[in-house]
């Protein structure tokens, strides 16, 4: 089986179960994910990122902030294995391991997968990113990165500071640069992070703003 192909069926694997889980979330009155559509309709008046507004809000919770000054909060829809997918009141969704991004879905130029080792892999390493060009073909970018830990640091994570170790990867493919930010309490959590998604995204900020 050629490359593209099996891409293309991990690719539909991947969405569909993304989209069973959004869709079996919101038949649960109760679920994380219809609490905040409830909360933060995609109709209405965007919601600034503020604690006040997610006071109450007691299910995991992560901020995703671009480059573009958009923010949307996401609720966990579902785990499967490593993988966490998160999903928005408006049904833009990621899918993150050990808070590494893997995939993104309803944000333009979608990441449609990603190979990223864990902080823990070392200081040198190879992540693969797979996107769709206009053509419907799969376009795969190999970059080859270093990571560098730069000690303490004090995060400020949606009005409160949080103590963390930060670590900064830099990327190289053909000359072009991505630079990638991690900042990891003492149990090695990520608490925020900005990663790298496409060209027409840019940065995402993610930051965890309740456990």
């Amino acid at each position: 089986m050629g490359e593209g192909l099996a891409m293309r069926l991990y690719l539909f694997a991947l969405l569909s179960s993304a989209l069973l889980a959004g869709c079996s979330s919101e038949e649960n009155e109760t679920s994380p994910l219809k609490l905040l559509v409830n909360r933060f309709n995609a109709d209405e008046t965007p919601v600034q990122p503020t604690r006040a507004s997610i006071a109450g809000f007691r299910d995991p919770l992560l901020l995703v902030q671009l480059e573009n000054g958009t923010s949307s909060f996401l609720v966990r829809t579902r785990t499967n294995g490593a993988d966490r997918i998160w999903q928005s009141a408006d049904g833009v969704s990621l899918t993150l391991t050990h808070g590494m991004l893997r995939a993104t879905r309803g944000m333009g130029q979608d990441l449609m997968s990603a190979s990223v080792p864990a902080l823990s892999a070392g200081a040198a390493v190879e992540r693969v990113h797979y996107y769709y060009d206009w053509s419907g073909e799969t376009q795969v970018q190999r970059w080859t990165c270093s990571r560098v830990n730069l000690g303490a640091h004090t995060v400020d994570v949606l009005e409160r500071s949080y103590r963390v170790l930060r670590t900064d990867e830099t990327c190289n493919l053909d000359g072009k640069v991505i630079r990638n930010t991690y900042w990891r309490d003492s149990s090695g959590f990520i608490r925020q992070s900005r990663q790298w998604v496409s060209d027409g995204v840019g940065y995402a900020t993610l930051s965890r703003v309740v456990d």
